[in-house]
């Protein structure tokens, strides 16, 4: 009888030791994000609602959203587990959630909420307040036409798709339509984000950008071509030919480019088209937005009498695209899925024993490899594999994750539950097939295992216990051999002797590293306190700039120039950012992200953006007033601060 009392006690101590503590239900939570928070007339932005805390919610409530054309794109579950070992105890820490992602296109002008966002789970209610975008006006012309186009909208981790740039200019009449309308000494910008050197997160650019611009850049003085970014022109030391580069502020020429060209008809119209087109393999999931696409300059509309070009600035936005990468679908999942997308995956088991006692725990390995994306890949819930709970208990709280060069390894602990020859029954692990369109299943090896009956320890044979060993308690068997030499004698103390420079030699090193950070925090401080006293002198020194151009009357032009110099020279000096090529819209991201309310941003834009088309436009503005417009700036300036003063209080 005690036997058996104390075995099932023991039973007890070992159960409770490795159970895990699971935390209590998680309360409803709802978030929004915006892929964008500015675009033109037209575009769309990509609306995702997180609801965590329930694996199959209510879809959100967006009716209260006004202004806006909504298009659902689709949902996906977004439940996932870990589980940690704290204090000796392993601790589950779950989530379930849902995201939804939406299509939303402003049809009003200026700032526009996307919001609120509301969701009822079990009688209760959540509301999420939105987030604001700015939507800007474009002028009505046909002179200029930009699209951007991705081959997919949606595509799977490791799925190749496409991006092709479209530029189309209106053909100058007969006898020089086949002239591109543009002018060799001062080609059009097109500010293009995608076409950088600088590689996407989360995408593997399979198109070489830098072979892609060489091959199209113009070699002679007085052929056209678009300036495109920041790229100019610099002589390579070791080569006559003239290359590229991407070197901001410094005086060398303007690159130009002249991208695979064709004609097309539009509307009875003729066009020159220009394509550009780049590929991409994304790593994970995510959204990428592609845009928008800018175009600013002149272009040649005709001819005047003595045979001269007559041009007009444009100014053109291609609107953006986005393409989302999205898991497998719901539909058809098996219950083993884990995540895996490829062209093939392999699955492997591995035991670290092949005998055993009944109990004893063991270490189960289960591989996954082949060519497959691994970065979604989530453990397999072992409980879905029936075959195995019958003769293990599997201990998945515990489980390990190895990440290795070829795949992972998701590493178990399991326990026979009785004694025998037994077999690991196949593992099933499915993933899905990008090339078939459909979900596939691979099984693990069967593999063998000798299990003996565990030794019960009756408290009979228990005699004494004892936490030290005398002389009379030790037999032949409990000889062992001693890691060092001693004596009868016994231990002796022994002091350790200084001399001087022993003492000066180890505060030599101390003392040195002391002076060096007593002068790199010098530095630290010098340069923290120089750019502190930049940033607070820049709107004062803007208003001294600025009050001049009352004291000296300039013509409109110049005057609009300086205006811009200032707004440029103050976001510099302010906000420690570079402005030699900023434009309006990333002056707005940098007010965005120092908390400058869109009201004031606005404002600033605005006088941005007049300034500077009045300075470099062939055709004045009949609202460019140059004074009116230095009042408006120091306005917008004066909110500016006096925001920041409000956020840094």
């Amino acid at each position: 009888m005690k036997r058996h009392l104390y075995k099932f006690i023991l039973l007890g101590l070992l159960i409770h030791a490795i159970s895990p503590q699971n935390v209590p239900a998680q309360e409803l939570h709802l978030a929004t994000s915006l892929n964008r928070t500015q675009i033109y007339t037209g575009e769309s932005v990509v609306l995702t609602v997180n609801i965590s805390g329930a694996s199959r919610p209510q879809a959100p409530d967006l009716s209260r959203i006004k202004n806006c054309a909504i298009r659902m794109l689709g949902s996906y579950e977004s439940s996932s587990y870990t589980a940690r070992r704290i204090n000796g105890k392993i601790k589950r820490i779950s989530h379930m959630g849902r995201t939804f992602t939406y299509e939303v296109k402003p049809t009003a002008i200026g700032s526009v909420v996307i919001g609120p966002v509301t969701v009822r789970d079990q009688g209760k209610l959540i509301s999420d307040p939105g987030k604001t975008i700015t939507v800007a006006g474009l002028d009505d012309q046909d002179w200029v036409r930009i699209a951007v186009e991705p081959s997919r909208e949606t595509v799977l981790v490791d799925e190749p798709f496409d991006v092709t740039l479209t530029i189309e200019l209106k053909r100058l009449p007969r006898p020089n339509q086949a002239i591109d309308p543009m002018l060799p000494s001062e080609p059009p910008k097109l500010t293009v984000p995608f076409l950088e050197l600088v590689p996407i997160e989360g995408l593997d650019t399979m198109t070489d950008v830098t072979g892609l611009l060489q091959s199209n850049l113009v070699q002679q003085q007085n052929a056209s071509g678009f300036a495109v970014n920041s790229y100019v022109l610099r002589a390579d030391p070791m080569n006559l030919n003239r290359m590229f580069a991407m070197i901001n502020g410094n005086q060398n020429d303007t690159a130009r480019f002249r991208f695979k060209h064709d004609t097309v008809e539009r509307d009875g119209q003729g066009y020159h088209r220009y394509r550009v087109l780049l590929r991409y393999r994304p790593k994970e999931q995510g959204s990428h937005t592609f845009g928008p696409v800018e175009f600013k300059g002149k272009i040649i509309r005709g001819a005047n009498a003595q045979g001269g070009p007559v041009t007009q600035p444009i100014f053109a936005v291609g609107s953006a695209a986005t393409v989302r990468v999205v898991p497998p679908p719901e539909e058809g999942m098996p219950a083993t899925h884990i995540g895996a997308v490829g062209k093939d995956m392999e699955a492997e088991a591995f035991l670290d024993a092949m005998t055993c006692n009944v109990g004893d725990p063991l270490t189960l390995t289960l591989r996954i490899s082949g060519d497959v994306n691994v970065a979604n890949v989530r453990p397999l819930a072992l409980a879905v594999q029936p075959a195995l709970s019958r003769d293990f208990r599997v201990y998945e709280d515990n489980m390990k994750i190895l990440t290795h060069r070829n795949g992972k390894d998701f590493v178990y602990t399991i326990r026979p539950i009785r004694a025998g020859t037994l077999e690991l029954p196949a593992i099933k692990v499915s993933y899905y097939n990008t090339k078939d369109r459909a979900y596939r299943t691979r099984k693990t090896k069967p593999l063998p295992l000798r299990v003996h009956q565990s030794t019960m320890v009756d408290t009979n044979i228990i005699i004494t216990a004892t936490s030290r060993l005398d002389s009379d308690h030790l037999t032949d068997d409990m000889f062992l051999i001693a890691p060092i030499t001693v004596a009868t004698s016994g231990s002796s103390d022994m002091q350790m002797r200084f001399r001087p420079w022993h003492i000066a030699l180890c505060c030599l090193g101390p003392l040195f590293f002391a002076c060096l950070v007593a002068v790199q925090h010098i530095r630290d401080r010098r340069d923290i306190a120089r750019n502190a006293q930049r940033r607070a002198n820049a709107a004062s020194a803007m208003d001294t700039q600025l009050q001049q151009l009352g004291v000296t009357p300039k013509d409109q032009r110049a005057a609009h120039r300086d205006i811009y110099s200032a707004l440029r020279s103050f976001i510099s000096e302010r906000f420690s950012a570079q402005a030699d090529s900023m434009t309006p819209q990333d002056a707005a991201s940098l007010l965005s992200n120092n908390r400058i309310s869109a009201k004031t941003s606005a404002m600033f834009i605005d006088v941005l953006d007049r300034s500077i088309g009045a300075a470099y436009s062939d055709i004045m503005p009949a609202d460019a007033d140059a004074q009116s417009l230095r009042e408006t700036a120091l306005t917008a300036v004066a909110r500016i601060e006096s925001e920041l003063d409000d956020n840094n209080a």
